[in-house]
């Protein structure tokens, strides 16, 4: 498998473990010491017991995260867009979001930025 089809592999991964809640397989991707700032501006978390909170404190979204164009990967970091829909008894928010990830030599995350804001936020539906 090639450098990018792994980057590719991540970002997937990302995606269906996003969109079924599984936190503990969305942590699987990250190094030990890895640092998360999602979104960007936002205090930065370091370390798998930050970004665990972190992404426990989602809790039951009902996400639906679906890459919407190409990984993009170079010199280990990777960008990609995407979309997460979630939805709730008030309708369905659509937030179009683009990630940077910096990846170790064995693929693991040690550095998440999320590209996001009221901006890229809509209802739909």
């Amino acid at each position: 498998m090639s450098d990018y089809d792994k980057a590719v592999a991540v970002a997937d991964d990302y995606m269906k473990f996003m969109s079924t809640a599984d936190y503990e397989g969305v942590l699987t991707l990250y190094a030990e010491n890895a640092i998360l700032e999602d979104p960007v501006g936002s205090e930065v978390k370091q370390g798998k017991a930050a970004i665990s909170d972190f992404y426990h404190g989602i809790g039951e979204a009902n996400l639906s995260c679906n890459r919407t164009g190409k990984v993009r990967f170079a010199n280990n970091e990777m960008v990609f867009p995407f979309e997460c829909l979630m939805s709730n008894s008030d309708g369905t928010l659509k937030m179009e979001i683009i990630d940077h990830f910096v990846l170790d030599d064995d693929f693991k995350i040690i550095s998440m930025r999320a590209f996001w804001g009221p901006e890229t936020a809509s209802m739909v539906g």
